[in-house]
């Protein structure tokens, strides 16, 4: 049977109290641990123990350490993914699956053809929480120890970076041929439906950043940052 992995951001001692209401609801509804059951606790920094339930009602959960367990973070690249923002289930489906297949970090992008500006400030103060939760679950049921970093949206031509790559249609060359270092972050960039603005493109080359293609069928902006995380991250393991 498997067990539960449940995100605790403190300290993971000997014995832990969780009085959250919300997050013992959850714990006690959802998963439908009671006494004596075991699960594991992470606190998405590389620490992950074995915790038996020795008490558990509506409000509170008091849990006792078994083990701590050995982690193996076996992702030598680590991906800053740029995906622009699309449609809300969308770009919520697309933080998910990314966190599920290993990004190290993302930050959300407004371009020319996704979002306008009033709408990339309400998704700064307004959805990071909701995205920032999106990718805790991700990383309870995907085995990550580690918890993704979400930035709040910018600008495309706010990107302040010199190397990574980005995905257009009519580059020459498939990603599957890019170079890419294993000791460095590899900034990716992933436009909207309707692609960049021709500006946008000249702007990222002009930063040195290099075209890359994913071939056909043309894929959904969700997908095609997934796909493309996931070709990167596989190639270099």
């Amino acid at each position: 049977m498997r067990i539960s992995r449940i995100f605790f951001e403190h300290e993971l001692s000997n014995q832990l109290i969780i009085a959250d209401s919300d997050r013992v609801n959850y714990i006690r509804n959802v998963l439908r641990l009671r006494e004596d059951n075991q699960c594991i606790l992470f606190n998405g920094k590389g620490n992950e123990n074995l915790y038996v339930i020795s008490q558990i009602d509506k409000k509170n959960l008091a849990l006792e350490k078994i083990d701590e367990l050995l982690i193996n973070d076996s992702l030598k690249l680590k991906i800053k993914l740029y995906p622009s923002l699309i449609k809300n289930k969308s770009m919520d489906w697309l933080i998910q699956k990314a966190t599920e297949v290993g990004v190290y970090q993302i930050q959300p992008l407004i371009t020319e053809y996704s979002k306008s500006n009033a709408e990339g400030k309400k998704y700064s103060n307004d959805k990071l929480f909701h995205w920032e939760k999106i990718i805790i679950s991700a990383c309870e049921q995907s085995g990550r120890h580690y918890i993704p970093k979400i930035f709040p949206p910018i600008h495309a031509k706010e990107i302040n970076i010199n190397k990574g790559l980005f995905l257009d249609v009519y580059a020459e060359n498939h990603l599957d041929s890019a170079e890419i270092q294993c000791d460095e972050i590899l900034n990716l960039i992933i436009g909207p439906e309707g692609g960049f603005a021709k500006d946008e493109s000249e702007l990222f080359k002009n930063l040195g950043l290099k075209d890359y293609h994913l071939s056909l069928p043309i894929l959904r902006s969700e997908t095609a940052a997934v796909v493309a995380s996931s070709l990167l991250l596989t190639r270099k393991q």
